[in-house]
């Protein structure tokens, strides 16, 4: 038997979670590097590589790669480099470095925004006479000093960088932390803008008829593992669920008891926290009823059209013999200011009240999809118009 070696093009999702690993190593190297731990330099520096300047004839600097297919800006904040030489003495100038300090925010007057591409090309260091980029800098490292492969000679410069006994490695080490943190924030940017998402639900749901767990909503994305669900458990308690590409996943619910008497307006949320952890929550009227952290990002696209979705069905599994009123269903993407999410709560708050209110009630056996592709819902079965509130027999509010 004849084995044929073949290497085949990587789909973005599988870069996608390369992505993920790299932030990871990144995010524990930064605290190391925090807690006085100079050795985590060593991987800091091959990320940063992997990241933003590897040009190998088989790979490409993974982060910038990224946001250039999905069309992610990487801006940065820096200071004037070695473009603007005015050092008045020059003299057994052993070593100078500019350019910092770097953000992702302007925290100074004197910086400006520039691409992160330019950044690697901006001149930082001048030892002698001579200047070296960040990119420089990067490789040096990587390339020479481990963070890569431990190379058996060094170039003269940056030996005689590390061995300057009253600086060491130290600015050196310094930049690298900033390049650093600020590769991360731009990296937890990127995977923000795909995968955070809130969903808003207006709901009329007869009290008597949450007897077992059943579906409300059933999002699966094709030929993937990912998936998201809002189920409701037995007496009318929420529960929502997610399943990210590799496998790690978050189900939080309720154990407080809700009055089904009124429309609802129940809110779920997923969002990747600061330190890359991944918070879940379920709101209901705008009052935080259940939340989780999990201690590791979970990638789950938040394109809802990306999906196949279910109404009043699982996507596996057949019908249920349920009935609920859907008098509103609303996705969002990526991460609202403070200001936008009261704006939403208040629009819904007013919509939930309102006496002219409609809803789509399926009735039990009957479901809703949408095909892959479209936010048009395909009904299935008996599926009626009506006044919310006369459905659930009470008076609006």
């Amino acid at each position: 038997m004849t084995w044929i070696y073949r290497e085949l093009d990587k789909p973005l999702a599988w870069r996608m979670g390369e992505l993920l690993q790299s932030l990871l190593v990144l995010r524990d190297s930064l605290r190391g590097l925090h807690g006085q731990q100079l050795h985590q330099i060593i991987p800091l520096s091959g990320q940063l590589r992997a990241l933003l300047t590897e040009r190998s004839g088989q790979a490409d600097p993974l982060l910038r790669k990224i946001a250039d297919l999905v069309g992610q800006d990487l801006t940065v904040y820096a200071m004037p480099g070695h473009e603007q030489d005015d050092l008045p003495i020059k003299e057994k100038l052993a070593v100078h470095i500019k350019g910092f300090p770097l953000s992702v925010h302007p925290e100074l007057p004197a910086q400006r925004a520039l691409a992160l591409e330019e950044l690697l090309k901006r001149e930082i260091v001048l030892l002698g006479e001579k200047k070296y980029t960040v990119g420089d800098v990067i490789n040096w490292f990587a390339n020479k000093a481990g963070g890569a492969h431990y190379s058996r000679r060094l170039p003269e410069d940056f030996a005689q960088l590390l061995q300057l006994p009253f600086v060491g490695s130290a600015p050196i080490a310094s930049s690298l932390h900033q390049l650093g943190r600020v590769t991360f924030e731009l990296g937890r940017r990127l995977l923000k803008r795909l995968v955070d998402f809130e969903i808003h639900f207006l709901l009329a749901i007869p009290p008597n008829r949450m007897t077992h767990t059943v579906y409300l909503l059933d999002a699966v994305y094709p030929n993937t593992g990912m998936r998201l669900w809002l189920q409701l458990r037995p007496l009318g308690k929420p529960e929502f669920g997610v399943r990210g590409l590799h496998g790690q996943s978050a189900v939080i619910a309720t154990e407080r008891l809700l009055d089904w008497t009124l429309v609802r307006h129940v809110h779920v949320r997923l969002c990747i926290a600061e330190d890359l952890d991944t918070e879940v929550e379920i709101l209901v009227d705008g009052d935080l009823v259940a939340s989780g952290k999990m201690p590791f990002p979970i990638f789950i696209a938040s394109d809802i059209s990306s999906y196949e979705v279910y109404l009043n069905r699982p996507a596996e599994g057949g019908t249920q013999q349920f009935e609920f009123g859907l008098a509103e269903m609303t996705m969002f993407g990526a991460e609202h200011r403070p200001l936008d999410h009261a704006k939403l709560n208040a629009y819904f708050d007013e919509r939930r009240k309102a006496k002219d209110l409609s809803c789509v009630v399926f009735t039990a056996g009957s479901w809703g999809h949408a095909p892959k592709g479209t936010n048009d819902q395909q009904m299935h079965g008996v599926v009626l118009q009506r006044n919310a509130w006369e459905y659930l027999g009470v008076e609006p509010p």
